[in-house]
């Protein structure tokens, strides 16, 4: 029985020395990232706001036709429009949903809860 639990106690401890490596290794590859986007050679991070659109080559850009979207979202909130009838409007006036090269762009249609995503990200 003793030796049971030595045993665990030992599985334990590598499990923590490999997790305590893991952190060390992401929070020093963050901190060079951060280092690399500092200095402009790099953006830190691919997510952003719906309206913009990264760029490995020239950064973070604005997205005219994204920003246009966003902006009939939100005068569509201001009419008092629900999840549901925004999706509607935003399908019938050719609006596309997702990005173009995007993993979230699987589809061309808004439904219910897509254009959520897009209003969590604006500032009113």
């Amino acid at each position: 029985m003793i030796l049971r639990a030595h045993i665990l106690i030992g599985h334990h401890a590598a499990g923590e020395r490999r997790s305590t490596r893991k952190s060390d290794l992401v929070g020093s590859a963050w901190a060079n990232k951060r280092k690399a986007a500092a200095a402009g050679k790099e953006i830190l991070t691919r997510h952003c706001p719906a309206w913009l659109r990264p760029n490995l080559m020239d950064g973070i850009r604005d997205d005219p036709e994204r920003a246009e979207v966003i902006k009939r979202i939100i005068r569509l909130v201001k009419e008092g429009k629900g999840k549901r009838a925004i999706a509607r409007t935003l399908d019938g006036e050719g609006y596309r949903a997702g990005r173009e090269g995007s993993v979230g762009a699987r589809t061309t249609f808004w439904n219910w809860s897509s254009h959520g995503h897009c209003w969590a990200n604006c500032i009113c």
